[in-house]
């Protein structure tokens, strides 16, 4: 070890769809030991790094749980780390800090005395792959809030980005850099379908939560979409779906909604899901339409941009850095976004929507599409023997 290491960034994340279980991901300055005590158990690693990650951790569920975490030649760093209830559930979600490191250390400090459950991050973390400087201006930024409060990553096209001219030998394995750095649980729905890392969903509380890779195909048969049904059907107990990806389905922005808009909203009305969460451009908008709300939070830092159209739907829409709150209360979900300076941009108090139940006859039920063609045989036969009809 070349000297005393400091602590870059702690970030927790779900390491179990289930939420039962949490990693925390430490980065250091340089190699060194690390070790961490999670309330009555201690894990030790022996190896000195740069990276460490402690998981599985179990979930605290009846009380805050305080953990210690201890790096060779460095103080001693101390977190709490509180349940995830079933009202009450608090989420803050921003997205597209980027380079932005400035605003960005405000928007985390605003959501730290807000003190959520749960963070939703709409992508685009840094402005290029494989640069340790932005993402150790990204960790240090988050650390605040990323040490005690799970974080959920919608993959942006950032994380992925890499200058077409950087020679072959600087370049990086951007997706395994991206998922090192914020580690997703391992969904197995995901595995077999083949959806990626970067797929996955988890359930927190009331609430699922499933974020899909916006930078690959979003069309009706896609294996993101795929997942989106899958999960959504296994989970119908949850009362709120959450989408959360970068390239979202409507926007008023320079961006504007993804190639894939119209497959998207399709398969968001067929699961039931009440609130889509996006960024990619850089702003804040809420569009309302057809039972689903659409949030665009993406002002974390990014450079601001302006409206370029006016989406059907849209009901709120600011050119400013901002972060939304998003809060269970019964069967409600009460939403908030707020500007940097702490100002209300916009509320909202979204209901969620059921997915739409297949249709049926009621006699028939038992038998699906068997029971149709029967049902046709036996009308048919009722008109035979009845005869032909008259006057």
């Amino acid at each position: 070890m070349s000297g005393a290491s400091l602590l870059m960034g702690a970030v927790l994340t779900f390491a179990t769809v289930d939420g039962s279980a949490v990693s925390l991901t430490v980065s250091l300055s340089d190699t060194a030991t690390a070790a961490l005590t999670w309330g009555d158990h201690v894990y030790t690693s022996s190896v000195a790094q740069r990276r460490h990650l402690f998981s599985p951790l179990p979930m605290p569920t009846a009380a805050p749980l305080v953990y210690d975490l201890s790096v060779a030649g460095a103080s001693a760093h101390r977190a709490t780390v509180k349940p995830i209830p079933q009202d009450g559930l608090r989420v803050a979600v921003y997205g597209d800090s980027r380079d932005g490191h400035g605003p960005h250390r405000q928007i985390m400090q605003a959501i730290r005395e807000w003190d959520p459950h749960v963070l939703v991050h709409t992508g685009d973390v840094v402005q290029r792959a494989g640069v340790a400087e932005e993402w150790a201006n990204y960790l240090a930024a988050s650390l605040p809030v990323s040490d005690h409060v799970p974080l959920v990553l919608a993959l942006g096209n950032h994380e992925l980005y890499q200058p077409w001219n950087l020679p072959k030998a600087e370049r990086v394995d951007a997706l395994a850099e991206a998922m090192a750095q914020v580690p997703p649980p391992d969904d197995a729905i995901s595995r077999r379908i083949g959806a990626g890392p970067a797929t996955f969903r988890v359930r927190v509380g009331p609430m699922l939560i499933v974020s899909l890779n916006s930078n690959v195909s979003m069309s009706a048969q896609s294996q993101q979409l795929r997942f989106l049904r899958d999960v959504s059907a296994r989970d119908p107990d949850a009362r709120f779906r959450v989408a959360a990806m970068h390239h979202g389905p409507a926007s008023s922005g320079a961006h504007g909604k993804h190639r894939d808009a119209a497959d998207m909203i399709a398969a968001f009305k067929e699961t039931g899901v009440t609130l889509s969460l996006a960024g990619h451009d850089h702003l804040y908008e809420r569009i309302a339409r057809d039972g689903i709300t659409y949030v665009v939070s993406g002002g974390g830092g990014a450079p601001l941009y302006q409206r370029r159209h006016l989406e059907p739907g849209s009901e709120a829409f600011a050119s400013t850095y901002n972060w939304t709150k998003v809060t269970v209360e019964g069967d409600a979900l009460a939403l908030e976004s707020r500007s940097l300076e702490g100002a209300v941009l916009d509320r909202a108090v979204l209901r969620p929507s059921a997915p739409p139940p297949p249709l049926q006859v009621p006699w028939i039920r038992w038998a699906g599409a068997g029971g149709l063609l029967v049902a046709g045989l036996l009308a048919a036969l009722w008109r035979l023997a009845r005869g032909p009809r008259t006057g």
